[in-house]
């Protein structure tokens, strides 16, 4: 991921009226860029992965956890549930921030 997305690099994005905005060739290199490190590493069929990302951090970890999954242990069923849970109340947080005037 860019550094620049993170705020790491001093240069200001285009403003309009005050407010920043987002740079779309940032975007889609940093969507390329990701593709084609899932495209590199997600390489086993009808396997599941699992993407995470630090805040502030521009390294990614990629993990399969189709082989949590196989052992039929009913802990990485809560496990996946917590980080699905966690990550649907984090999209609601930040949602609720870019919605309130």
């Amino acid at each position: 991921i860019h550094p620049s997305t993170l705020g790491e690099e001093t240069a200001q994005p285009t403003t309009t009226n005050n407010q920043q905005t987002f740079s779309p060739e940032l975007i889609e290199m940093n969507a390329a860029m990701l593709l084609r490190f899932l495209k590199t590493n997600c390489t086993r069929e009808n396997s599941t992965y699992l993407l995470h990302r630090t805040a502030g951090d521009t390294n990614i970890q990629l993990f399969d956890i189709s082989s949590i999954s196989q052992m039929r242990q009913r802990k990485w069923v809560w496990w996946l549930a917590l980080c699905s849970y966690r990550f649907a109340c984090r999209l609601e947080q930040l949602q609720n921030k870019v919605l309130s005037p």
